[in-house]
């Protein structure tokens, strides 16, 4: 049987750890992924609705009220904005990222098992 590689290392780490247990149910292994993957999610949500609500729309008011009073308003608002949805979405990626490489090699282990 021919090894499999990845080109990713967290999901050839995982690999290699899943294929060393000595019992594996991959349904039960993968049922328990996805749940972790969407209680992570999940509390990603609420964790991003409370950074924008707080960070883009409350702080800079306090900090720098003049900025958001003027004509300049809407356009400090639309900059601020992007920078908030980069950072945030970037952060994002990174927090579920480790979660979906795991989900994504256990479904490439079922596919392959039933191709069997």
């Amino acid at each position: 049987m021919e090894e499999t590689k990845f080109s990713n290392q967290n999901m050839q780490k995982y690999y290699n750890k899943i294929m060393s247990m000595e019992t594996s149910d991959l349904n039960v292994i993968i049922a328990e992924k996805k749940v972790e993957l969407d209680r992570t999610k999940g509390l990603l949500n609420v964790v991003m609705i409370c950074y924008i609500s707080f960070f883009v729309l409350g702080l800079p008011q306090k900090v720098l009220p003049k900025i958001f009073d003027e004509e300049w308003s809407i356009l400090s608002y639309s900059i601020l904005t992007m920078i908030a949805m980069v950072l945030g979405a970037s952060a994002y990626t990174s927090f579920v990222s480790k979660h979906v490489e795991e989900y994504e090699v256990l479904n490439y282990l079922k596919e392959k098992e039933s191709n069997k």
